[in-house]
C-alpha cells in the first residue's frame, strides 16, 4: 500500500461512512489517557494521515491548534468540510515540512502500517522529528504481527450509492505479510 493516494482516493466514501468514526472513540482515549495530560489548549497537535478529519476535528474542538497531512486528496474533501482549510495540506507523511514546528504529533487508525518497511518507517520518524518542537510528543498506534494473525482473516463489502467496496484481508502465516485485496 505505502499510502498510495489513488487506493485511498477510491477509498475515501466508504472510508468516510464506514470507519473514520469507528476508530475515533479509542484513538480518543488513547490520546486522553496518554498526551492530553502534557498539553494545554491552544498547543499545536498534528494528525499525520488525517483520512476524512474526524480525530483532527476532534481536537479542534478540545482547543487545540491542528495541522493535518494526508497524502488522499478525496479524504482530505472530506476532512475539509470538518476543518477550516488552512488546517490541511495534501503531503507524503515521509517527506513534509511545517511553518511552525508541532507540541506533539499523532497518527492514529493503525496508518503507520503503511510504512513499515524499514527505509519508509524511518522516513516518516525523520519528518516528524523535523518538524517536532524539543520535547514534544509522538503517540501512534501499530498493528504488529501477532495483531494481524489472531484478527486479520476477514471480509468486508460496503455500498456507496451505485458504488460497491469488498475487501478481503489475509495474513499469510509463512511470509509474515498481511494483505487488503
Amino acid at each position: 500500500m505505502n499510502g498510495s493516494p489513488h487506493l485511498f482516493d477510491a477509498l475515501a466514501p466508504f472510508y468516510e461512512s464506514n470507519w473514520g468514526r469507528v476508530f475515533l472513540e479509542q484513538s480518543v482515549r488513547l490520546f486522553q489517557r496518554k498526551l492530553a495530560p502534557q498539553l494545554k489548549p491552544g498547543d499545536l497537535v498534528l494528525e499525520l494521515c488525517c483520512g476524512t478529519g474526524h480525530f483532527a476535528q476532534w481536537l479542534a474542538e478540545q482547543g487545540y491548534r491542528v495541522t493535518g497531512i494526508d497524502r488522499s486528496n478525496a479524504m482530505l474533501r472530506y476532512a475539509r468540510k470538518r476543518l477550516h482549510p488552512g488546517q490541511l495540506f495534501q503531503a507524503d507523511v515521509r517527506h513534509f515540512r511545517l511553518r511552525h514546528r508541532a507540541s506533539a504529533i499523532v497518527c492514529f487508525y493503525n496508518s503507520l502500517n503503511q510504512f513499515l518497511e524499514a527505509d519508509s518507517f524511518r522516513a516518516v520518524l525523520a519528518s516528524s522529528f523535523r518538524n517536532l518542537q524539543p520535547g514534544g510528543w509522538f503517540l501512534f498506534d501499530i498493528v504488529l504481527e501477532h495483531g494481524y494473525a489472531q484478527f486479520w482473516e476477514t471480509d468486508e463489502a460496503f455500498a456507496h450509492g451505485e458504488t460497491m467496496c469488498e475487501l478481503r484481508y489475509r495474513f499469510d502465516d509463512h511470509q509474515h505479510l498481511a494483505s487488503c485485496l
